[in-house]
């Protein structure tokens, strides 16, 4: 059974193809170089944030530390060309941006996942 808190304030919209998404990345999924592991992207439901309804800076804040967090956006369009993905607005009664893809994420779905994500928050400097 669903928490009250998990159960939607807002309707189930249809995202265009011309939208995009925000994703957080947590610092623990970087390589030491700086790159994103494919692993940021493995969850079979995978959550991020419409674009529609969010900004990559609200997607950042709503993790439990933002500043262990950046964050990537990806087209929407061609999230659903990566062959069995879909993306699916899936809004929380705290928020209306949720959207989950939805889909096996085997390693080359990852990967294609990574290449079409681009980095508009980078991490902050743990030591700042």
């Amino acid at each position: 059974m669903a928490n009250e808190s998990d159960v939607a304030a807002w309707e189930v919209e249809p995202i265009p193809d011309s939208d995009e998404l925000y994703k957080r990345v947590h610092r623990n999924l970087f390589k030491p170089d700086k790159t994103i592991m494919t692993g940021a992207f493995h969850h079979r439901s995978m959550s991020t944030d419409w674009a529609k309804y969010s900004s990559a800076d609200d997607a950042r804040n709503r993790a439990p530390t933002p500043d262990d967090n950046a964050v990537v956006k990806m087209a929407v369009s061609e999230v659903r060309q990566i062959q069995d993905l879909a993306v699916e607005h899936s809004p929380l009664s705290e928020n209306r941006s949720h959207t989950d893809v939805v889909g096996k994420k085997s390693q080359k779905v990852q990967v294609l996942l990574r290449r079409i994500s681009t980095l508009v928050i980078p991490l902050a400097d743990p030591e700042a």
